[in-house]
This record gives C-alpha cells, structure tokens and sequence, in this order.
C-alpha cells in the first residue's frame, strides 16, 4: 500500500504513509528516506511532528542515520517550499549538537579538543578507487594492548596496492608509531615497496622510513626528529606489493593523537553541512569558531566558512570560503581569509579576493567567480575585479558563470560585462589541450631541476627575476612554486589568460606614426619605456608619445612550448617547483 502512494502522490497517501513510517522502518529500512521525503512534501505540519517523533525513537541510538532521514525530510519540505517545521528544526539542532560533541550551544569547551588530520587515498595501479587503504581494524600490540586501532591494507586483500597520506602537519621532536606487516615472504629479502614514510609537505623529500617489522604483532617504532621540530611533513603509509601472501602492513598508535584513526572529522563535516541547509543561525558563532581554528584542515575551515558564508547571505565570503583547501594556496592568504569570518576583525575582502585569484589555477578561479555571480553585488565584485586584471576574462566565458551572470546583473553591469568579452584575445581549444598534455607528461615524469635552471637562464632571466637575480621587466618569481603546477602550467603555455593589469602589454604611438608595444613603465625625468617579449627596451620622451593603448595580452610569447621541446619543459617546470619564498639565486 506505501508503494502505491509514493506512485499516486496524494496528500491523503502521504497521510497514510507518515501513519505507518513505525513500520516501514522496521520493514523496509532501505527505502526510509524515499518515503520521509515523499511524507515531507504532502504533510501537515501536525503530521510532520509525529513522523519525527517516531524517526527518533527509531533510531535513537544511530545519529549518522538520523542525519540521512533528516536531510531526506529537508529536501521535502524544500520540494514543496514550505516552511521547515519547528520539530524539525528542533530535531536538527539535537543532531547538530550531537555531531559536534557539545552538551548546548554555549559548549565551546566540546569544540576546542584536538581533531584527527585527514588521510587521503592514492597511488596503486587501479589508482585511488581501487586503493588498498581506509580500513581500520584492532590489532594485537607487543606491549599487550589489543584490539589497537590500525589503519591496515590487510583487509583489502593482499594483492591490492595503493598510499595512505596523511594531511601536512607540524612535525614534533619524536614521533612513534606501531607497525604490523611484511614486506615479501619472511626467508626472503625486504622487497623494499612497502614501507612507511615521513616527507617534506613542500618538497616531497624523504626524511624518514621504516620498514614493517615481518610480524602480524603490532611493534613500536620511534623516530626522533629533532631536526624537523616544526617542519610542514606529511605522513605516508605504502603497501606497493601485489602478493598474494606476506604483503601488507598495519600503522596505528601514533604518539601523536590527531593522526589515530578517528571518526571526529566525518562527524564535524555533517554537522556542519546540517547547519547550512536548515539554515540554523544559532550556530553561526559555532561555524565562526571552527572557521577561525589554525589547527582545522583546509577543507574543514572551507566547508565551515561556506555554511557561515550561506547563513550570512555573503557571495563574497562565500568566494573566499573556497581559499583554505586550495592545496597551494600561501599560508598569509589562508590566515587572513580565516579572520575575515571572525566579526570582531575588520578585513579588506577586497584585497583577500585580489591575492586569491592571484594565485588560482583556472580551476579554483571558476569556483570562486561562480560564488561571487550568485547575486548582484558579488557580480559587481567579480567584474571589478577582471576589470582591474586580477581575474581572467575568460571566465565570463564559462557557461555556468554566464548564466548566472544573465540573472542578477541589470544593463549596465551587463553592458561592463559585454566589453571585457570583447576585448579578449583569441585562444584556441588547443591551447587548453597542450596544457591537458603537459600536465599529464609532468604527472608521469621527473624533470630536473638543475637543468632547468640553466634554461630559465637562457630564456626566462632576460624579464623575470629570482632572488635578485635577473630583470625586473615581468613579475618577480620569487615563491612562484605556490601557484602550483596547474597554474604553473597556465602562465607559461597562456600567459593571457592571468595577467595581472600591472603587466598588459600596451602600444604607444608616437607623434611620427611609429608603433611599439610591450610593458610601459614611467620612468624619471618624463620618460617612459616599452620592453618586448623579446627583453628588447626602448625609451621615449613623455612629449613623444601621442597614444597609448592598453590590451588584454600579455607580453610574454605564447609559443614557449615551441621554443621548448618536452623534454626541457617539465625541466624547465621542476626548477619553478623549487622556487619559495626563500629561493636561491641564479648560479
């Protein structure tokens, strides 16, 4: 009888089904969420009370599936544009509450306590999918403490590979660890491919191993690091043998706790996903506080911010909130975007949105200029902020920005919008396909660094500089690694595509017809130089110029990748990976 009144879909059927939701949880479990969805659309409000009343009892003592049915509930209410009832929101703020460990919403003590770092996936030849890691299971230590809680590549099956890499964190002084597993069959020798591994989070250096100890008995492993105290690391676990006996391994126990396997961050992430689609704006001093903490990951502060951002109706935070899990992004931006959700801190949104589009590969630009098009004054935002050179036209390109671009800009803004268009150079789809090819071929390839170096000699040094090195034609390099390979890619193969306003090129006329175009600088005494692609300067009396014209390009050739053969591009790349903030000159 349910199933008939999920197809006719009447008020009346909806009646019967919140009448019965008691036995359709007990029945068809499977379906639950289907029917409180349905139930939520056609009901009463009276009889909404009832059906929540009975879904909690239900499932008291299973708060990930409460949380489930209660969005299953808010896509019916919402489906129906209907106000969400007040058990309902009751019940969501219990689950919130709940999720975050906090006793009422004055708890702040609850959402202070130490969180776990997130773990990641990859590697293995079926790629992250078929990735052997994720499975924790309870293990026997050899200081007698069992059921352990390890993370393990046993369970998986032997056969299958993969990494297990844990977010960058501070390294401490020591760091121990349990470790259970082989590595190859126990008479013969280390096979050497599974191991765990302790890395530099910029760099990717190796600055500790260890090998599983051939014992399904967890042993301890301690590694002192008194050298790396404070340094950015990351954590990787590695099961690289595809045996069919005597190929896994088990890491647990970690002296430090935030990498112990832990269910805190899902629990976090649903909470505050609740908060945003039920719109709960007494949690919006909770969504500040978690936004604002240094030691949360990237991508919790950004799903924090973007329910913040939403509660507050803000595109523009809503834009920013998308800085912290940027994985390049300079750790000043993450902390200043971080306080621009705190209201106590007065923070220029402006300048925090100029240095992140700055930075952005396209990917994460389009992301953010989607958020700021969503109403009117973040598509004022987003037009400034192209107008003045710091995003890329060729965003209004994109069809999803358009399109939300059409709905909330009136004439004249849609007139501004109309002429950045125009202005745009041509770029053909092959450009984005040469881009596609070489960051495939760098995924597949190490380069060298050193030779690199001698190639950015050659070709590059003549506009650019590196720690003093060089000229100071183009924008300095100096730290360019944090863009990250993506928009490293971008800037060379599509120099137009980012370029800041500071470096357009533009073309001078002179009073006797002649025409010159590259990167103008006013210099003293009236004066004014053009440098071309080529490094090539020339300078003009101020008095001698009767135009200038300033256009979208830049004056970076676009046919480095002719210039260069493959080969010397990803070296050419390796060596712009090495340049921090701290980079080494030109030798």
């Amino acid at each position: 009888m349910a199933d008939l009144c999920l197809a006719v879909k009447s008020a009346t059927g909806a009646a019967f089904v919140a009448d019965q939701m008691q036995v359709i949880a007990d029945f068809q479990p499977a379906r639950l969420a289907e029917y409180l969805q349905y139930a939520a659309a056609q009901v009463s409000a009276e009889a909404a009370d009832s059906v929540v009343v009975a879904i909690r009892a239900q499932f008291a003592d299973r708060p990930e599936e409460q949380v489930q049915l209660l969005s299953a509930m808010a896509r019916g209410f919402t489906e129906r544009r209907q106000a969400i009832p007040a058990s309902v929101l009751a019940w969501a703020e219990s689950l919130v509450l709940r999720q975050l460990g906090m006793q009422s919403l004055d708890d702040v003590q609850a959402l202070q306590q130490s969180r776990s770092l997130v773990w990641t996936a990859g590697g293995g030849p079926g790629g992250s999918r078929n990735n052997c890691w994720g499975v924790t299971t309870a293990r026997r230590c050899a200081d007698g403490v069992t059921g352990a809680l390890l993370f393990s590549s046993f369970e998986a099956g032997e056969q299958r590979t993969g990494s297990w890499r844990s977010e960058p964190f501070n390294a401490p002084a020591e760091l121990s660890f349990y470790v259970a597993g082989h590595d190859g069959f126990p008479d013969k020798p280390l096979k050497q491919v599974n191991m765990i591994r302790l890395l530099d989070a910029a760099s990717g250096q190796v600055l500790q191993q260890a090998a599983p100890p051939r014992n399904d008995v967890a042993q301890q492993i301690t590694w002192s690091l008194s050298k790396e105290a404070g340094r950015r690391v990351i954590l990787e676990l590695v099961d690289g043998d595809d045996a069919t006996a005597y190929a896994w391994l088990a890491v647990g126990r970690f002296s430090l706790a935030g990498l112990n396997p832990s269910d805190q961050s899902q629990r976090r992430s649903a909470a505050v996903s609740m908060i945003a689609e039920f719109g709960l704006q007494q949690f919006a001093g909770v969504l500040e506080q978690l936004t604002v903490r240094a030691d949360l990951s990237g991508r919790e502060c950004t799903e924090a911010a973007g329910a913040l951002a939403k509660l507050r109706g803000s595109s523009v935070l809503g834009a920013l909130s998308l800085v912290p899990q940027m994985p390049e992004a300079e750790l000043q931006l993450v902390a200043g975007v971080r306080a621009a959700f705190d209201q106590a801190v007065t923070a220029d949104t402006g300048e925090l949105l100029k240095a992140a589009f700055h930075g952005a590969t396209a990917v994460e630009q389009q992301q953010m200029a989607e958020r700021l098009a969503a109403d009117n004054p973040g598509a004022v935002v987003l037009t400034g902020l192209i107008e003045s050179g710091h995003a890329s036209a060729r965003l209004l390109q994109r069809p999803s920005i358009q399109l939300r671009l059409q709905a909330v800009a009136g004439a004249e803004l849609q007139q501004r919008l109309a002429e950045l268009v125009a202005q745009l150079p041509e770029e053909s789809a092959e450009t984005d396909k040469l881009i596609q090819e070489r960051s495939q071929l760098i995924a597949q390839k190490s380069g060298s660094a050193d030779a690199g170096r001698e190639l950015f000699r050659r070709n590059c040094q003549i506009c650019h500089q590196v720690a003093g090195e060089g000229r100071q034609v183009g924008p300095n390099l100096d730290g360019v690694a944090s863009r990250g390979v993506q928009r490293l890619l971008e800037d060379i193969l599509a120099p137009s595509r980012n370029v800041d306003v500071a470096f357009r090129t533009t073309t001078i006329v002179t009073r006797d017809g002649q025409a010159i175009s590259g990167l103008l600088k006013e210099l003293e005494g009236e004066r004014v130089s053009v440098t071309d692609s080529q490094g090539r300067e020339t300078i003009l009396p101020v008095a001698d110029v009767e135009e200038r014209r300033l256009s979208a390009s830049s004056p970076m050739p676009a046919n480095v990748s002719e210039i260069l053969t493959s080969e010397q591009f990803v070296d050419l790349v390796s060596y712009l990976q090495t340049l921090s903030r701290q980079s080494e000159p030109v030798q």
